[in-house]
């Protein structure tokens, strides 16, 4: 029962922007709020990504004691995701209530020996920063570690495109869209996340209140995207149109392809299957990449590292895109230039 941790950064400018719409005069203190706002935001609607991305129905630890206690359940939507997962202890919870209170309760917990150290916080999304976590009061947030994906196995990566499009997505609705959410609102939000995540993976929302914010939030994200740049509007659109889809067809979640998968109470055939398929992918990928010319083998790596999207033509050219930029180049070129200040690459 594995995880995909993603961290993601704000850009300064967004920082300076939301600084001076809350007249907030310390760029720490806005970072912080901000970063907080998003975490917040997320870890109330963990349970929507539980439903959507969850993909850990079974325990296969022969040592583990979850089917024991617990007969008769599974295959559920996710072990890892829920109260009987990944967690901390009942008692070791933290509340994502405020910046404040959210520093001081993993301070507390690690100088009372709860915790050995601040990353055995295993929350949903976590602040994180250099130092100990009370120094993101001094010297702020620099990004944060979203915790809420199980490991898709129909991804090379263990996690997919439409997965990260969609947190991203939910990351500007907490922008464009932030509320202040109650202490009562997340107690019932981890609340839908245990139930959606012990029940078997093709099971539909039956709660009325759940179906309520769930539909509502479908007609928020399509809002947001009369706004968004060209080139991220139709994955946005996929992204949205997959959590119309799901909403009466859960089947078409991971957990729901994923739980078809199983044979004779055990997911070890498939993963076996996976193992040999992706093998043999990527080997077939080495040796197209050490196939190139030596003068497009930097590029290449290059590219992949900075995420621009890279086609294969040939042995002799690469197709780069990012964004709404494309082009078509033949020889070694400089790509942090490109990437970092927008422009075109020159031949």
């Amino acid at each position: 029962m594995t995880g995909v941790h993603v961290s993601m950064s704000l850009p300064d400018e967004l920082i300076y922007l939301y600084s001076g719409q809350n007249k907030l005069v310390s760029f720490v203190d806005a970072k912080n709020r901000l970063y907080f706002q998003i975490a917040k935001h997320i870890a109330a609607y963990r349970w929507l990504f539980t439903f959507l991305f969850g993909a850990s129905p079974l325990t296969e630890n022969q040592d583990d004691k979850l089917v024991t206690n617990h007969p008769d359940i599974e295959p559920v939507r996710s072990w890892r995701s829920s109260s009987l997962g990944f967690t901390n202890q009942s008692h070791d919870q933290i509340q994502y209530l405020d910046f404040e209170s959210y520093i001081k309760q993993i301070d507390y917990l690690v100088e009372n020996h709860h915790f050995y150290e601040q990353s055995e916080f295993y929350g949903p999304v976590r602040l994180k920063g250099k130092g100990a976590v009370k120094s993101l009061v001094d010297n702020g947030t620099d990004y944060l570690e979203f915790r809420i994906f199980d490991t898709d196995p129909f991804s090379i990566d263990g996690i997919s495109q439409r997965a990260l499009d969609f947190l991203h997505l939910m990351v500007i609705d907490s922008v464009v869209n932030s509320k202040d959410w109650t202490r009562e609102e997340l107690h019932k939000s981890e609340a839908w996340n245990d139930d959606i995540a012990l029940v078997h993976p093709s099971e539909l929302i039956k709660n009325d209140e759940i179906l309520a914010v769930y539909e509502d939030l479908i007609t928020r994200l399509s809002t947001l995207l009369i706004d968004v740049p060209d080139f991220l509007k139709s994955r946005f659109k996929e992204a949205i149109d997959y959590l119309t889809e799901t909403l009466s067809s859960p089947r078409l979640t991971v957990g729901g392809r994923l739980q078809k998968k199983i044979s004779h109470g055990s997911l070890s055939e498939f993963a076996l299957y996976i193992g040999k398929n992706r093998a043999e992918q990527l080997k077939k990928e080495f040796d197209y990449f050490i196939s190139k010319k030596d003068s497009l083998n930097r590029t290449y790596a290059q590219a992949l590292k900075l995420g621009i999207e890279t086609e294969k033509i040939n042995h002799y050219q690469l197709y780069l895109k990012f964004g709404d930029r494309s082009q078509l180049i033949d020889h070694n070129v400089e790509l942090s230039n490109y990437f970092d200040q927008n422009k075109d690459i020159n031949h």
